[in-house]
């Protein structure tokens, strides 16, 4: 019973979060390959610091401008502060930053990581997770459009709440008092932050 708790606390927050929050998301679909006028002058500009026209070249030039985009997004997205404490304290413009999962789910979702190899589910995961990174980081703004990765994230949580009771019972019975304990008002913040 304890179990069943502590699993639909750990994974209601992010749907209930974007639920509450529909109305802030804007859904666009544009990708960071797009045409960026301001930063290629930017590195135009830019050329003018290095000594030679060769190192400019190297250093500055107009593929690094999606290559730093894909990777910000990229590194934001793999990022777990990202889904356990809404990048705080450093949160990306422009996006509502929502909570998505309680932070003492990092306990989990960590347990769930290392004993991977045991997951019932480790293909769908696998399966789901990598090409979601790699599509999401090509939006300019993949918020919202990131719930697809509420699935694999939620099943390695699941992973790690069963792999953490099934090696030490009487240590998890203790952990999920206390993660109930601060998982209900965190909850119930979602209701307030609105």
């Amino acid at each position: 019973m304890l179990k069943k708790i502590v699993i639909i606390l750990s994974l209601i927050l992010w749907p209930l979060n974007l639920f509450l929050n529909f109305n802030k998301l804007h859904f666009s679909i544009t990708s960071v390959f797009k045409n960026d006028y301001q930063a290629e002058q930017l590195v135009l500009r830019n050329t003018e610091l290095y000594p030679d026209v060769l190192m400019a070249r190297v250093f500055e030039n107009k593929a690094r401008i999606y290559i730093n985009k894909y990777t910000g997004n990229f590194f934001a997205l793999t990022d777990l502060n990202n889904y356990f404490f809404a990048l705080h304290p450093e949160p990306l413009t422009g996006n509502i930053n929502m909570f998505k999962y309680p932070f003492l789910d990092l306990v989990f979702f960590l347990i769930g990581i290392f004993y991977f190899a045991q997951s019932k589910y480790k293909k769908l995961i696998f399966f789901i997770l990598i090409p979601g990174i790699l599509i999401l980081s090509c939006l300019i703004d993949f918020e919202g459009f990131d719930f697809i990765l509420w699935i694999p994230i939620s099943l390695i949580i699941i992973n790690g709440i069963e792999m953490f009771q099934s090696k030490n019972k009487k240590l998890f019975t203790w952990f999920s008092l206390i993660f109930i304990l601060f998982t209900i008002p965190e909850i119930l913040r979602s209701f307030y932050n609105r």
